[in-house]
């Protein structure tokens, strides 16, 4: 069975909220896969607005740690996921102009765990929408999207991460990361949703 024809039966645009995690431009110019980002999004924008796809921006900030010990724990594990960022490209400068272009007349929800069900404004927007499938984008892939959609199935939804429209410093994490996901989450790539709704191609 082609795998599309079952996703078709479960996706319906009707049904959609578009969960955009840490769509800050000083992040995304440190992800390593700008040019897929940008092609992804454009997509998913344009389908939103063909289907009216209602859209939620969350912004997952530093956590507060008042215990030293394990502050200092935190950063040096941050640390560390920094050093595999990708040397720059000459094409940055481009590419982060565009994807400002996502990032305007936006009021992100600010939340301070990875999981963003940990936070009840995020857990009453999400409800109050009536929608049952989340279309998880951003950053970071192995840490922000990977607890999030784990934890959108635990809340009663059924997540899709869009996988061209997430990115993280590396691209080895990035690929381990997917297949964590995909192994009790659907990951999907903006291809096969233009194969779902040519129309917003057309």
């Amino acid at each position: 069975m082609d795998p599309l024809s079952s996703l078709s039966d479960i996706i319906n645009e009707k049904k959609i909220l578009v969960l955009h995690l840490n769509h800050k431009l000083e992040t995304f110019s440190k992800v390593f896969s700008k040019f897929e980002v940008i092609t992804a999004l454009d997509f998913l924008k344009h389908a939103c607005d063909k289907f009216q796809i209602p859209e939620l921006f969350l912004n997952i900030e530093e956590r507060t740690i008042k215990d030293d010990e394990l502050y200092s724990y935190y950063k040096l594990k941050e640390n560390r996921r920094k050093e595999r960022i990708t040397p720059p490209s000459r094409l940055d400068k481009k590419f982060v102009d565009q994807f400002a272009n996502y990032t305007l007349n936006v009021s992100p929800v600010k939340v301070q765990s990875p999981d963003i069900f940990m936070n009840e404004e995020v857990k009453r927007s999400i409800r109050s929408s009536g929608k049952k499938i989340l279309f998880i984008t951003g950053f970071f892939t192995e840490v922000d999207v990977l607890r999030s959609s784990a934890s959108a199935l635990d809340n009663g939804y059924i997540p899709f991460v869009i996988s061209d429209a997430t990115s993280t410093y590396s691209e080895r994490v990035y690929y381990e990361a997917l297949d964590i996901i995909s192994q009790y989450n659907e990951v999907i790539d903006s291809r096969d949703l233009m194969k779902l709704w040519p129309e917003v191609v057309d």
